[in-house]
């Protein structure tokens, strides 16, 4: 099972186990113990769902600040509640540690939770050559929202004035481009196709992952490392599990001060691309993903 809750409903979990079938969920986000997705409310982290208290999506209205929308979360949440997917799902697939330690507090059965990393494309076209020539540019692709912390990086952009290329779109696109209009050092490059987003990473000195809520397993951030690009990561959610002192720097979440440091710090490194390239490709083959995912259907 993949993102049933926006397309089917969990009761193709209850329909397959009740036939005997066996069950494994590989989740995208914190649906399972955050009724509103995202284990955030009014910008800050929030755990007040975990352990079955569901009646919080309603106390603070997270669904779209409405009684109406947070009433049927709730609802949807109490009659999928953690005790009911337990009994018809066998194993649950999360995409970090993070994640899975997520859901163990939550109250989830650890025993029942599998981490296997998100995978990227191993055809030649995929890769591309990771020794090509870089620009004098870093750069940031994916969508333009708060919770990704864009705002903070365009902020710490034009503390450190170097050049920076922002891929995307969002809703906070036309607000973000009137408010840096004048900042010579950035350039707003719209929504890219695959192909242009893996040319842009390709090029840069680095990428920025800047987000400021509970980043699971950014793909944004593995394709970097993947062309060869290293990142600077926020410190939070699953980021942090990507990054090591060869490939990237951490910064601390939402910190703008911080964020232009580690910025200008990275700038000023040398790294070896291909060695970078080489890791990522190994660590996130689509091969070694198969290999996982088979040994967790086999057992489930």
């Amino acid at each position: 099972l993949n993102n049933i809750h926006s397309y089917l409903s969990p009761v193709v979990a209850a329909m397959a186990h009740e036939r005997g079938i066996r069950v494994v969920w590989t989740l995208h986000d914190y649906k399972l113990v955050c009724p509103a997705y995202s284990c955030r409310r009014n910008g800050v982290d929030c755990t007040d769902c975990f352990g079955n208290r569901l009646h919080n999506v309603l106390l603070h209205r997270c669904m779209k600040h409405s009684v109406k929308a947070s009433a049927l979360a709730f609802a949807e949440a109490w009659r999928w509640r953690r005790t009911v997917l337990e009994r018809c799902v066998d194993a649950f697939i999360c995409p970090s540690r993070f994640m899975a330690d997520v859901m163990i507090r939550a109250g989830y059965d650890a025993r029942k939770i599998h981490v296997v990393c998100n995978f990227v494309d191993e055809s030649p076209a995929g890769r591309g050559n990771a020794a090509s020539r870089r620009g004098d540019y870093c750069c940031y692709a994916g969508r333009l929202s708060e919770e990704k912390g864009v705002d903070t990086l365009l902020k710490a952009a034009t503390m450190s004035s170097l050049p920076l290329k922002v891929a995307g779109e969002g809703p906070l696109s036309d607000e973000l481009r009137g408010r840096y209009a004048d900042c010579r050092n950035v350039e707003f490059l719209g929504k890219l196709d695959r192909a242009g987003v893996m040319e842009l990473l390709r090029g840069a000195r680095f990428s920025v992952v800047p987000s400021e809520w509970w980043e699971n397993n950014p793909l944004s951030a593995i394709e970097s490392l993947s062309c060869g690009t290293p990142v600077v990561g926020a410190a939070t959610g699953g980021i942090p599990e990507l990054i090591d002192d060869g490939n990237g720097r951490l910064f601390m979440s939402g910190d703008v001060d911080d964020l232009a440091w580690t910025m200008k710090e990275e700038w000023r490194s040398l790294r070896d691309n291909e060695a970078i390239a080489r890791d990522a490709r190994a660590r996130f083959s689509a091969s070694r993903h198969y290999d996982s995912l088979m040994s967790i259907y086999s057992g489930s």
